[in-house]
């Protein structure tokens, strides 16, 4: 097994679903599945829409706190 990829940790420590972030990525649920794993390490792109996801996320939380 492949060390886990920044991304895949990320989606680890927070509770997204991998449909909501295999939709707004345009991938499968599938590869969301091995990113999160740590079989599959994510393309770049992948990677960076990823975190845009997460940034996204964290943003609409953080904008109901204020």
């Amino acid at each position: 097994m492949q060390e886990k990829s920044f991304s895949g940790e990320l989606l680890n420590m927070l509770s997204f679903t991998n449909n909501e972030v295999a939709q707004f990525a345009g991938v499968s649920e599938s590869m969301v599945r091995k990113v999160r794993s740590g079989v599959k390490n994510p393309s770049r792109e992948l990677e960076k829409k990823i975190v845009e996801f997460v940034k996204k996320k964290a943003e609409t939380v953080l904008s109901k706190v204020e």
